[in-house]
Order: structure tokens, then C-alpha cells, then sequence
């Protein structure tokens, strides 16, 4: 049940808990059980707190995020699906002022596997009579590829307030993704060497204007570590795909490219750090 917690929570208190309840959409009656067991438990120090986790949804992010200079955060628009009709949810979305291209995925879902991009009304219907879940998100499509045809998703982790370089992805498709990294990224050694150029000095790839904007981020979101997706525009403008907790630190592309190795371990040795900060501080 989700809200365990509260009904059996220990006697004895706790001085540091750290949250891994991360997707806000899949997520969110275990989340508001955690809030109700925080707001008990206020000594308690909290990484990631789930009232800044509830915050991070697709949506949400959209409403919060272009409020800040610098930043552009698609229009995501949630959409109930239930036992809507097809024509009753397209009807919902046109409605609601979208326009093809959008890209359409359904809610709690990662690494793409719901999403697409459609173009025209057909492959929305026929997109809908699939979904399986509750709602879907539909998003505004950004075009965003460079002047050469190349699409570019470069990644962030905050942890404790600072910046880590992660990955950056280059491909010929809209969708970027690292399955691209052993047959496109790396038959272009130029990609490969601008990616160490971003591990090992993110502000010499993106610049100065970009590194300061982003680096307001951990503030204002909240949360202890989180992950950024995102990509410039070419009026320099960070277009930010996703921003949530529930991104993994994975070391399998390191297997194939060793040289991100000391980037990602220097991220596991910053969450330890964290850790060990906040234990020694209770």
C-alpha cells in the first residue's frame, strides 16, 4: 500500500532518509504518503523531498520552467484518455490550440517507448486506439537541429547543488537516444571528441550564457539530485527536453567508450559526498 509509511511508520526516528520515489506521474500516491510522513517527521532531513519530486512532472515543468530567462520548456499538455472515444480526445487536443507536428506519449512511461512524433491527424488516431494507460502528454514540437542536420542532447546531473556533465548524444533523428552511440556517434570521431570536450569543460561546448542559466536550475527546483536533458537553440535559448529525478546513472556506455568513465565516477563520488555531508550534519 502507498501510504505504509504513515500507517506503520517506526518508532524510532530517523536522522537522514533518502527518497527514490522519482517518476511523480507513476508515482504520485506514494509521494504524497512520503510528504504525509515528512510533515511528522520535520527533524528528519530528506534527499530529494517528495513535495519538489511531485513538482517535476512534464507538465508541470512546462508551467514553471519558461518562467525562467533563458529557458524554453516545450508546451506539454496533459490529456485524460479513460473511455474517451478517439475523436473525443483528438477533438480535446485541437481544441486545446495544438498543431501538427507534436509529439504524443503516454504519461509514467521512459526511454521513449511510448513516444512519437505524428504529422498528421490520421497517425494520431491511430496512435490513440494503443495507449493503454489513464492520459497521455502531447508536447509541442521544437524543431531543433543544427544548420548540418544533427540533433544534439546533451545531459546534467545536480547533485547538491552542482553540475555534472553526463553524456552528450548526437544523431540524424529528432529522437535522440545512446543506442545512436556505437553506429552513428561513433563513425564520426568529431562527435566523439566534442562529447569529451563537454565531459571534461561543459561551459567551453555550450558557453558561458548557457553554463550561468542552467546553474540557477538546482535552486529553484529544489531537489537534492536530478537530472537535466536538454539542447541549445540557435539563438543560444536551453531547450529543455525533461528534468526530473528518475534518470539512472548507468556506466554501461562507458563499456564502449572508456573515456566517460571518470566523468560518471566522479558523479557516483558526488552523491557519496552528499550523503556523507548530510549524515555528518545531522
Amino acid at each position: 500500500m502507498s501510504d505504509n509509511i504513515v500507517q506503520c511508520a517506526p518508532e524510532v526516528g530517523h536522522d537522514l532518509l533518502l527518497n527514490t520515489i522519482a517518476d511523480a506521474d507513476t508515482e504520485y500516491r506514494s509521494l504524497k504518503s512520503l510528504e504525509a510522513y515528512a510533515g511528522n517527521h520535520r527533524k528528519t532531513s530528506i534527499i530529494n523531498h517528495p513535495t519538489n519530486v511531485l513538482k517535476t512532472t512534464r507538465d508541470r515543468n512546462y508551467q514553471r520552467l519558461n518562467a525562467l530567462p533563458g529557458i524554453r520548456f516545450p508546451r506539454t499538455e496533459r490529456f485524460p484518455v479513460g473511455d474517451k472515444s478517439v475523436s473525443a480526445i483528438v477533438t480535446d487536443i485541437e481544441t486545446a490550440g495544438f498543431s501538427m507536428p507534436l509529439i504524443i506519449r503516454e504519461t509514467g512511461t521512459h526511454t521513449a517507448v511510448t513516444t512519437k512524433l505524428v504529422e498528421e491527424k490520421a497517425e494520431l488516431e491511430k496512435y490513440l486506439t494503443s495507449v493503454s494507460g489513464d492520459s497521455v502528454y502531447v508536447i509541442e514540437f521544437i524543431e531543433n537541429a543544427s544548420v548540418d542536420g544533427h540533433y544534439t542532447k546533451m545531459r546534467f546531473f545536480a547533485i547538491d547543488g552542482a553540475l555534472y556533465p553526463v553524456v552528450r548524444h548526437v544523431d540524424e533523428v529528432w529522437n535522440v537516444h545512446g543506442g545512436n552511440r556505437k553506429t552513428f556517434m561513433n563513425s564520426h570521431p568529431w562527435m566523439v571528441e566534442k562529447e569529451k570536450q563537454f565531459l571534461t569543460d561543459p561551459a567551453s561546448v555550450i558557453g558561458a550564457k548557457a553554463t550561468a542559466t542552467l546553474q540557477k536550475l538546482p535552486g529553484f527546483i529544489g531537489l537534492d539530485f536530478f537530472g537535466i536533458d536538454f539542447t541549445l537553440l540557435e539563438d543560444g535559448t536551453v531547450l529543455i527536453f525533461e528534468l526530473n529525478p528518475a534518470m539512472r546513472h548507468s556506466f554501461n556506455h562507458a563499456k564502449k567508450s572508456p573515456y566517460m568513465r571518470p566523468h560518471l565516477e566522479a558523479i557516483s563520488n558526488a552523491f557519496q559526498a552528499m550523503v556523507e555531508r548530510k549524515i555528518a550534519a545531522t
